[in-house]
């Protein structure tokens, strides 16, 4: 179980720099040993999950900082606990704002959000201008300027 956080430290004279590094904990993580000396910890409802060791890995970079590590690992399986400390390899590029502008929130969340809107933001997507389509492709942004 490789336990993921940032550097105590921060950046270095404000340079950024793509690094990983096992380090102390900064907090303590959630995993306790059992009678077997197996570590613990909630692993999303599978009790049987269990891991032999636990590293606290400082990390700064995008997720193919970890690549080498795991690649040279003998483990057969890893976790990366609190993986939201990487960034994504291709952050901003083209395929990742079209699956991030793909996203959008379920119907039924939508009604509700749009029942708020109206009841105490006087606001609607006719009003403001924001017409929800089915294909996403198909929504554009219209800049309204309110003089």
């Amino acid at each position: 179980i490789y336990v993921l956080q940032n550097y105590a430290e921060g950046w270095k004279e404000g340079t950024w720099e793509e690094k990983i590094d096992e380090r102390p904990c900064i907090d303590q993580h959630m995993y306790s040993t059992d009678k077997d000396k197996y570590y613990r910890g909630w692993f999303w409802g599978y009790e049987e999950t269990r891991g032999l060791k636990v590293v606290c890995l400082s990390v700064q970079g995008s997720a193919s900082v970890v690549a080498p590590l795991l690649l040279n690992s003998s483990s057969r399986s890893v976790m990366l606990d609190r993986a939201e400390h990487l960034l994504h390899d291709h952050y901003g590029g083209k395929d990742y704002w079209n699956t991030r502008r793909s996203m959008v929130f379920a119907k039924h969340l939508r009604v509700v959000g749009d029942m708020f809107r109206a009841k105490y933001l006087n606001s609607s997507d006719e009003k403001d201008r924001t017409r929800y389509s089915e294909d996403w492709r198909n929504m554009k942004h219209v800049l309204v300027l309110m003089c």
